[in-house]
This record gives C-alpha cells, sequence and structure tokens, in this order.
C-alpha cells in the first residue's frame, strides 16, 4: 500500500512538468518565427538601403560619361572630319580624350554607318573602316538624336554602354558620335564586396552581375520573337541566354526568392538608363541564424527553469540517480570514441589530399612524355624527306645539273622551317593555339602535303585521284597546321594500302552548306573493330616501332581549335575513308568567336 502511494505521488508530481515542457516547446517555436520575422524585417530595410546606394554608384558611372557624346558633337574637329569625310587627323585627338576622360573608346561614324575615327586606330582591332549601321544606338541617334545601348563588341569581345549622339548636336545630323563605357570595374568591385548584385534590362537579361555565372541569364524564359532581334542587333554574341534558376519567388518584384538552392530576400529598382533595373540580393541564411542565436538564449533560461524543477523533483527519482550516473558514464565514453573518430577522419581527409597532389604531379609527367614522343613523331617524316631531298641534289649536282639541285635545296630548306612549326603542334594537343589565323586556300594546303608525302606514295605505290572544283575553297586557320593534318591523312591512308592489291587514294574537296568538305578514301583493309578508340592518343593498329598512335589525336585537337571535326567509316567496297569539316571563311567570319572583321 505504501508503494502505491509513492507511484500516484510521484505521477502527480511528473504531470505538471510535462506540460511544463510542452508548453515551453510551444513558446521556443513561436518565438523562432517572431525573431525571424523581426530580423527579416530589418534585413528588407537593409537591402532597399544597399540597393539605393547601389543604384546611385550605376548612375554615377554611366552619367559621367554621358557627356562625351554631345561635346564631340559640338567639336569643330569633329564636324570638319565628318564634312571632309577624312578622319585620320582626329584618330589622336579622340584618343588622348579617350584617355583622359577615362572612356573604353571614342569614334564618330558616317550617315551610312562607316567608322571614319576612333581613338584604338592604332590597335588591331580598331574600328576605323568598319560598319555599325545594325547597330540600335546608330540608329536612335540619327533618327531622335541620341541614343544607348548595352552590347558584347563584335571585335573586342568586350561589353560595354554604347552612348550616341548626332553631329551636329542640332539641325540635320551629319554623323554619329559615339562613346563606350566599359563597366566591369564596377562589376569587380561589387564581386569584391562580396555582394550580389545584378542589372537587367527591359527584357529581364541580365548584362551586369556580380556572380559571373548569372551574367547573361535571363529573370524569364525568352520568346522566338526577341532572340531573333537580339541576333540581328548581334548584342549578346553567342551567348545562351538561358532562363536564371528560380525555384520560387519572383525577381520582378520585391520579394523573399530562392535562387539556385539558395534563400534570398530581393529588392529591385530602375537604372535612370535604357529601362534597367537594378537587384540587389542578400542571403536569408543569417536571418536565420541570429533567430536561431535568440532562441538558444531563450531555451537556455528555459533549460535552468526546467533544471530547478527537477532538481525539487529529484528527490522522489533517487532511486533513478545510479541509471542517470551510468548513462552519463556512458555518453562520455561515446564522446571519446568520436573524438577519436574525428581525428581518424581528418588523417584521412589529409592522406587523401596528399594523394591528390600525387595524382596531380604524375598527370604532369604523363604530359611531359607525350609530348616528348609527339616531337619525335612528328620531325621524322619531314628529317626523311629532307635526307632524300639531299640525296636527289647531290646527284644532280655529280651529275652537272645545278639549276634541279637548287631546287631540291629550296624544298629542303621549306621542310626546315616546317620543322620549326611543327613543336608548335604540341600546344595545340595541350590547348588552344594563340597564333593569328589567316586565310587559307586547301587546295594549297593539300599540293603541300602531297609534295611531303609524295616519297612514300611512290613508295607504296599509290595512285592519288584528286577531285578538287575549279574555284578556291578557302577557310580561316594556320596553313602549317592544315598541312599537317591533311599530311597524317595521306600517310595513314598509304601504310593502310601497304598490302592491298589496288592502291588508289580519292581526296575529294568541296564547299558545302557553308562548310569546306574534305574525304580522304583509301582502299586498305579498313579500320579496326574499336573505332571508338581511333582518335585517342598513343591508339596504333601498326606494329611496334612504326608508329606512337599520335598523328590522329593531333589532328583531332588541331581541327578543333579550328572550329572543324574530323570523323572516320568504314566504306562498303572496302577501305576507309575520313571526313574533315570547317568552316569556309565567309561563314568563319560571321558566326565564329576567332572572327578578324566586325566591331
Amino acid at each position: 500500500m505504501p508503494q502505491t502511494t509513492d507511484r500516484n505521488i510521484s505521477s502527480i508530481g511528473r504531470w505538471p512538468i510535462v506540460i511544463v515542457a510542452i508548453l515551453a516547446l510551444v513558446a521556443v517555436v513561436l518565438s523562432f518565427f517572431y525573431f525571424r520575422s523581426v530580423y527579416l524585417s530589418d534585413l528588407q530595410a537593409l537591402a532597399t538601403g544597399r540597393m539605393a546606394v547601389y543604384r546611385s554608384a550605376l548612375n554615377g558611372v554611366v552619367s559621367k560619361y554621358d557627356y562625351l557624346p554631345y561635346a564631340l558633337a559640338r567639336d569643330d574637329h569633329v564636324i570638319r572630319a565628318l564634312r571632309s569625310g577624312d578622319g585620320v587627323a582626329l584618330n589622336p585627338r579622340l584618343d588622348d580624350l579617350a584617355r583622359k576622360s577615362g572612356a573604353s573608346a571614342l569614334y564618330l561614324m558616317m550617315t551610312d554607318g562607316e567608322t571614319i575615327a576612333s581613338s584604338n586606330w592604332r590597335e588591331t582591332g580598331s574600328f576605323v573602316g568598319n560598319n555599325y549601321a545594325f547597330r540600335p544606338y546608330f540608329k536612335d541617334a540619327m533618327k531622335t538624336g541620341h541614343g544607348s545601348f548595352y552590347a558584347i563588341g563584335t571585335t573586342t569581345q568586350i561589353p560595354g554602354v554604347f552612348i550616341s549622339n548626332q553631329v551636329p548636336a542640332e539641325g540635320k545630323p551629319e554623323g554619329v558620335a559615339v562613346a563606350k563605357v566599359d563597366l566591369r570595374p564596377l562589376e569587380q568591385s561589387w564581386a569584391n564586396d562580396n555582394e550580389t548584385v545584378l542589372v537587367t534590362d527591359a527584357r529581364g537579361i541580365v548584362l551586369l552581375s556580380s556572380r559571373p555565372d548569372w551574367r547573361y541569364g535571363a529573370l524569364a524564359p525568352l520568346s522566338d520573337n526577341v532572340r531573333s532581334e537580339i541576333r540581328k542587333n548581334r548584342q549578346f554574341g553567342d551567348e545562351a541566354l538561358n532562363a536564371l534558376p528560380v525555384q520560387s519567388g519572383s525577381m520582378f518584384e520585391n520579394s523573399e526568392i530562392r535562387l539556385a538552392g539558395t534563400d534570398y530576400v530581393h529588392r529591385t529598382g530602375p537604372v535612370g538608363l535604357s529601362d534597367w533595373r537594378i537587384h540587389y540580393l542578400t542571403p536569408v541564411r543569417p536571418v536565420i541564424a541570429q533567430a536561431g542565436y535568440a532562441v538558444a538564449i531563450e531555451v537556455t533560461i528555459l533549460s535552468v527553469l526546467l533544471a530547478l524543477a527537477f532538481f525539487f523533483r529529484a528527490r522522489t527519482l533517487r532511486n533513478l540517480s545510479d541509471q542517470l550516473r551510468d548513462d552519463a558514464i556512458a555518453l562520455r565514453r561515446l564522446n571519446t570514441r568520436l573524438e577519436g573518430e574525428i581525428e581518424e577522419r581528418k588523417r584521412a581527409e589529409q592522406d587523401l589530399k596528399d594523394t591528390q597532389k600525387s595524382l596531380i604531379q604524375a598527370g604532369k609527367l604523363a604530359t611531359l612524355g607525350q609530348m616528348a614522343t609527339a616531337i619525335v613523331h612528328e620531325l621524322n617524316q619531314p628529317l626523311a624527306a629532307a635526307r632524300t631531298f639531299l640525296a636527289g641534289a647531290r646527284f644532280m649536282l655529280e651529275s652537272g645539273r645545278p639549276d634541279d639541285a637548287q631546287g631540291n635545296v629550296t624544298k629542303v630548306d621549306d621542310l626546315m622551317k616546317r620543322m620549326t612549326f611543327i613543336t608548335k603542334e604540341l600546344k595545340s594537343f595541350a590547348r588552344q593555339s594563340d597564333d593569328a589565323l589567316k586565310p587559307v586556300d586547301l587546295q594549297d594546303a593539300l599540293t603541300g602535303a602531297l609534295s611531303i608525302a609524295d616519297v612514300r606514295l611512290k613508295a607504296n605505290a599509290v595512285c592519288v585521284d584528286r577531285r578538287i572544283p575549279d574555284q578556291s575553297v578557302v577557310v580561316l586557320g594556320d596553313q602549317v597546321r592544315i598541312e599537317q593534318v591533311l599530311l597524317n591523312l595521306i600517310q595513314n591512308a598509304a601504310d593502310a594500302m601497304k598490302h592491298a592489291p589496288e592502291r588508289q587514294l580519292t581526296i575529294t574537296l568541296r564547299a558545302e552548306d557553308d562548310m569546306a568538305l574534305m574525304l580522304f578514301t583509301d582502299t586498305g583493309e579498313g579500320l579496326p573493330d574499336d573505332q571508338d578508340k581511333l582518335f585517342d592518343p598513343f591508339f596504333t593498329t601498326k606494329a611496334q616501332g612504326e608508329g606512337l598512335g599520335l598523328g590522329l589525336a593531333i589532328s583531332t585537337t588541331i581541327l578543333s581549335d579550328l572550329n572543324g571535326v574530323l570523323d572516320a567509316m568504314n566504306n562498303d567496297q572496302g577501305g576507309a575513308t575520313f571526313r574533315i569539316k570547317l568552316p569556309l571563311l565567309q561563314a568563319t567570319t560571321l558566326d565564329q568567336p576567332f572572327r578578324q572583321a566586325g566591331e
């Protein structure tokens, strides 16, 4: 009977504590949401203020240069150059003004859009002689007297704001003066401040961003009409203009949004230039952390109160003290074991870092070995050809034919020059070449490659059938590297037909859909079964000592640098065909990233 009374007393003492604990839990949850609301309100006010500051800074940078086109429109030197159509004398003046004002470029255009003077007249990508009549800032200046437009320069590939004004400033326009402003330093300052700032145009396209991966994105998917207009104005080059990954909220109004997996407070406002809007985003995570700290203090206080309640109740729970003590000992042991596991994990992470460093070093050593073997492979054929030409020259001299010998010496000199350039091939195999690209007639390149391969073709009794058009097929590239690709394919075909009863190599050249196509069709033994490895470095079907398997890999890399492709297939009647596709010069000039003409 006394035991039952003790249990009843214990139960009566337990329920008030349970009720208090539930109420405390509810209070903690409600407090978290309350503190979050308070701190979020403060963060929203801060975001509004920061957005206003960045908007003022952007307006200040643009307005700093807004006067320049108008000042040029009133300059007598500019007006005289425009009316005479000769801007040579004006170039140094524009150059000096651009350097002193900090503008990216200043230039002057005729009424047809032809540029006659520019501050960058001495640079490789000078605007002089280029026509920008397709740009909206030119059209607006001719129509309304002034204009502004943000775009990526089609010559410099540098983005900026183009501010224009008709010349002269009043009356009928006789031309247009333009100032280009580079806003990249402003973007960099945002990034340096660890701020998330975006600037969009009226269509919602991101023009400026402290995060480079969001630049030239869109707040919402763009329609086909908008994309067509952008391509017509060449505003953003080859940028995809994909929509930003907004999971919730709206970038078109002040709200809380979820963008790329992160919650932000978003504030936006207009910028006084071409219907631009500036967007300031600040993460919500600090608000949650602050609310958590406040709740942690509250929980601490409640814990103290509950501890006091448990202290008074402890007299009825003495029988549980031993168990609690054992639990505490077990918890300490668990903590000790966890600390040991943490130290072990740290050591494992360090071992992983050391292994990664070793792998990187091994990769470097492998690359060095590949370069060395590639040099031996690529220099072998020119050296063999040079020895043949020198032997022929010696024979001609001994036969009293100095003029013919001179021709062979000239060919040897050409081969030596070629060998000088061959070492540059390895750079193409590792990264994109920095060499200047020039128009290359593929017929000339083919003639040069066949000349070098002539010895091997004759030695293997290969008959070459050239099927080329009457007109030239011209691409933008490097003749030495293109000849190297053709030489590799010709020599591979000759080796493939070494044991064939019929040895004919058919080379076809034609232009098709803005592309130059070259087909190398042989009557050899065809491609191996594992064709997917055909273009891998060091893959070869030749006997040991006859090849290193680098020719096709190097050729593929060279063509990739020139926006071309190389593929291969087996022929139904036997043998194989290798196909080269390169953009024609006209198509390359208009569309490709290494084009030379334009703004």
